[in-house]
Parts: C-alpha cells; structure tokens; sequence
C-alpha cells in the first residue's frame, strides 16, 4: 500500500516518444511541461562505443495560461524522478543536463535541479551524478553527467565527460 502511495504523489505523465524521447505532465494549475532526452552524442563524438546512448536532459514549460512563473510544486520532484526512472530503464544511457544560461538565472537552475536529483537519490538509486561548471563569457555554465554506477564503460564516459568540461573552458577553444 505504502508503495502505491508513494507512486501516487507525483503528476501523471505520459511518454510521447519522437526525436527528442519526449515526456509530457500537467501540474493541474494549467501549466504543462515537457521533459525531453535529445540524443546528443555530438558531444563525444571521439567516443564511438558510447555516443549513441548521450541524451541531454531538457526540461521546459509547453503551455502556461496562468502567465506568470510557475508557483513552487511539491510534486515536481517526485515527477521528475519518477521520469528518469523510466529514461534509465534504457540500457546503457548517459544523460549530460546542462543549464541554460541565457538569461543569468543559471544557479538558480542548477539548484532546482540538484533539489530534484537529490530527491530522486534519496529514495535509492543506481545512478551517479558527476557535477562540473565552466566559463563561458564570464559566466557560469553548470553541468550535470547522471550515468549507471554500473554502466560498463563507466571510466570512459566519466573521462571523455572531463575533456568535454575542460576543452569549453578553455578561452583559446576553436
């Protein structure tokens, strides 16, 4: 019962599928979402054995007819969670979440998403999140890499991960 429960307390959702393994949820005060996984292994392209299984982590507001920010929602979390239990049923998949930072509200992200992963790593999970900034403009940039603990190629993707980071921070990048 206290598993049903728990299965409860979070929005529905449904996968929608398409290019970017898209998931869509409504928090009932008109807002709707989608969170997607778009296939990104352009960012590893040294890294054939691999790549194939990138997606980046994307989370965005479909419709919202209350036209303001979305007010705090205790169901987020266990939603989001609940949707990269799904994601990761996929065997083999890297996620690499990185935060927009368009409009200088990146920390702010970065912390949503942290509160949302943590939710997610304190029910138990065999994920590992590996978190890494760089500069861009002199700006933050936060990423995140959330791989199986027990993904084969664990070491390699945690490395060409490092290689990501550290070749967009570097100034002298072509």
């Amino acid at each position: 019962m206290q598993n049903e429960e728990q299965q409860s307390l979070k929005h529905d959702f449904t996968f929608g599928g398409g290019p970017t393994n898209s998931y869509y949820f409504a928090n009932g005060l008109g807002i709707t979402y989608e969170v997607m996984f778009q296939p990104s292994g352009h960012l590893f392209p040294d890294y054939p054995e691999f790549n194939r299984d990138v997606f980046e982590f994307i989370i965005r507001i479909e419709e919202n007819i209350l036209t303001i920010n979305p007010p705090a929602d205790s169901l987020l979390p266990p939603t989001i969670a609940a949707i990269f239990r799904d994601f990761f049923k996929r065997e083999g998949a890297v996620v690499v979440y990185i935060c927009d930072s368009s409009d200088g509200r990146q920390a702010v992200r970065f912390r949503k998403f942290n509160s949302w992963y943590s939710y997610f790593e304190g029910r138990g999970t065999p994920l590992m999140k590996i978190d890494l900034e760089f500069e861009d403009k002199d700006m933050p940039v936060y990423t995140s890499l959330i791989v199986q603990a027990k993904h084969p190629l664990l070491q390699r993707i945690i490395v060409a991960y490092q290689q990501l980071i550290l070749w967009a921070d570097d100034p002298d990048k072509q």
